[in-house]
């Protein structure tokens, strides 16, 4: 019933007009507006929530995935590794690690059973209280355009963090559900690893100057991005100005 439907990709816009019933000229191919709203951090004030006494040191953001019971879709792991990684990040006082959780992570945690709410508050006391690690849970572009790479079990973070042109280091649970085709291609732009060790040493690896193999895979990518040179935003207002004035013709 809607007027005009506006798609991210064009993978988006074939999907959706194989519908019955659909009529192809009301999906119009326009890219993702939060997308450049993103790009756009990269040219203004750096902001990262860790203060660097003694010089910068190397800064992962970790952004676990809310997913974490034994249903629904499966891509969270953060019950699995949590307590490791607060370990770790004890040890690994040179690194900086931001914690930026899926807005809706901790409540379902606790409520699928996989930490309780006391022991999920003593968890973050402790987290906080390392002086190389924080807890994000605002706004994340400056966050994304200030850090130096990114540790995720997630679906958003999977393509949002790819234009920052980082190592993003995927964290896969093994038992998520299926992907679409644009979650294949930013797979296939990831570093993927399948255990805590095997994340820990491809954090390391980059913290020492390790070179991001999948480029060419991130401009494919990229090109399903951003499928075209006008701003989002632009077109869509355009499509809508120039489907009104149409109507208008029509009545008249």
């Amino acid at each position: 019933m809607a007027w005009r439907v506006f798609c991210e990709t064009e993978q988006t816009r074939q999907y959706f007009v194989k519908f019955r019933h659909s009529d192809p000229a009301k999906f119009v191919v326009s890219g993702f507006p939060k997308l450049r709203r993103l790009l756009r951090a990269r040219d203004e004030a750096e902001v990262w929530p860790i203060q660097d006494a003694g010089g910068r040191r190397f800064r992962v953001i970790w952004a676990p995935h809310f997913s974490v019971g034994t249903d629904w879709l499966g891509f969270g792991v953060f019950g699995a590794i949590h307590q490791e990684f607060l370990a770790w990040a004890r040890e690994r006082s040179d690194i900086d690690f931001v914690l930026k959780p899926h807005p809706a992570l901790f409540n379902y945690a606790v409520k699928e059973g996989v930490i309780s709410k006391p022991a999920l508050e003593d968890y973050l006391t402790q987290w906080c209280s390392l002086p190389n690690c924080a807890l994000e849970t605002e706004t994340y572009a400056h966050l994304f355009a200030a850090s130096d790479m990114m540790v995720t079990d997630g679906i958003s973070f999977l393509t949002e963090y790819q234009i920052f042109d980082k190592p993003l280091v995927y964290f896969d649970s093994n038992r998520h559900v299926p992907l679409n085709a644009l979650g294949d291609a930013a797979l296939a732009s990831s570093h993927i690893v399948r255990t805590f060790q095997e994340m820990t040493a491809a954090i390391e690896h980059y913290a020492k100057g390790k070179v991001w193999s999948f480029d060419a895979e991130r401009q494919e990518l990229l090109a399903l991005l951003f499928p075209r040179e006008c701003e989002a935003v632009d077109i869509i207002l355009d499509t809508i100005a120039e489907g009104l004035a149409g109507n208008q013709r029509e009545v008249s």
